[in-house]
């Protein structure tokens, strides 16, 4: 399959439903500016209430968030996927996004965010994630028992290895540069509180880091 389009909110939305394929397939740009019906980004392939997904062998191009799992995905797996030219590559967007899988795949950011609840138990295995102007691994506030194993991270333009909230140093904020490998526990955006939610240590300590490989030690750290 191959998407064109610029008007709707994603190319594919995935919902209420279980052993959904996706394979194989290009999707090039998005309604990215503000022409999505109400929100301003857009969307390459959305879940929505589903599980057993299997998403693998895809092409994203040009779509500003190539990836958004939403409410109450769980047990999907998303599978040595490509994509360049987005702002957010992976991105767990909702609460109820349990025990998933991402392997495989060439992204810019791995992020799990705090806008509408936590996500937990996620496996990131052997992916290679670089940088774009943001850190490779960016997981806020709740979202806990992260598995993060044997994943490339990084390009040239990181020079520090990770951020652990509460750290306020200037680089801990999302959009600081020179851009970071791990950013782990915070509320938002800044590196203190958002919206009601506190920074959260336990990110970090229910954390998994194994065998990954970062451009800043220039080694496989098995820490």
């Amino acid at each position: 399959m191959a998407s064109h389009q610029r008007g709707a909110r994603n190319h594919v939305n995935i919902a209420s439903s279980r052993n959904i394929s996706i394979q194989d397939s290009f999707f090039y740009e998005g309604c990215n500016g503000g022409g999505c019906a109400g929100t301003a980004t857009g969307y390459g392939i959305e879940t929505f209430m589903s599980t057993a997904a299997l998403i693998q062998n895809n092409i994203f191009s040009s779509i500003e968030s190539p990836f958004t799992f939403s409410t109450s995905s769980t047990g999907n797996v998303i599978a040595y996927n490509y994509e360049i030219g987005g702002e957010t590559g992976l991105g767990s967007h909702e609460v109820g996004f349990l025990m998933n899988l991402y392997e495989g795949n060439q992204t810019n950011i791995i992020r799990s965010d705090t806008y509408h609840g936590n996500q937990n138990f996620t496996t990131m295995f052997r992916n290679r994630v670089t940088n774009h102007g943001q850190a490779s691994i960016d997981t806020w506030s709740y979202n806990r028992y992260f598995n993060i194993i044997g994943n490339v991270l990084g390009n040239s333009t990181a020079n520090r290895y990770n951020c652990l909230a509460p750290d306020s140093n200037w680089q801990c904020a999302r959009y600081a540069t020179p851009p970071i490998i791990f950013r782990i526990g915070y509320a938002g955006d800044s590196t203190s509180s958002d919206a009601g939610v506190s920074n959260d240590v336990n990110v970090a300590s229910t954390m998994m880091r194994w065998g990954n490989y970062d451009v800043v030690n220039g080694t496989v750290r098995w820490v």
